[in-house]
């Protein structure tokens, strides 16, 4: 069980980092947009090229990163759901509901 624990914390510690990276990757983009922008009202017609570029590449890390976030958000539902599957059965069972084969 205390394995159960420890890895429904290990998601959850994973989930939260996947979190912040998708939302500094979203900056990012918005950052490389913006710049884009600025390069494209002055002219400079190969780095806006490159910009455009890094932009889709960001595009696509952030999809990445957001598709990572979810299954992990996923995993720890799923975990949770049989970690309370187990504690219910330790309940039961150390609760007495269980009824004793002793042979006498």
């Amino acid at each position: 069980m205390l394995r159960v624990i420890k890895r429904i914390m290990g998601l959850l510690s994973r989930g939260a980092q996947l979190e912040a990276a998708s939302e500094a990757a979203m900056r990012q983009a918005e950052g490389a947009s913006k710049a884009a922008k600025t390069l494209m009202n002055a002219g400079g017609e190969g780095e806006v090229a490159e910009l455009n570029r890094k932009i889709e590449e960001l595009g696509t890390e952030l999809k990445k990163t957001q598709v990572d976030r979810d299954t992990l958000r996923k995993q720890a539902e799923s975990l949770q759901n049989e970690y309370d599957r187990v504690s219910d059965l330790l309940v039961k069972y150390e609760g007495g509901d269980n009824v004793s084969k002793k042979d006498d």
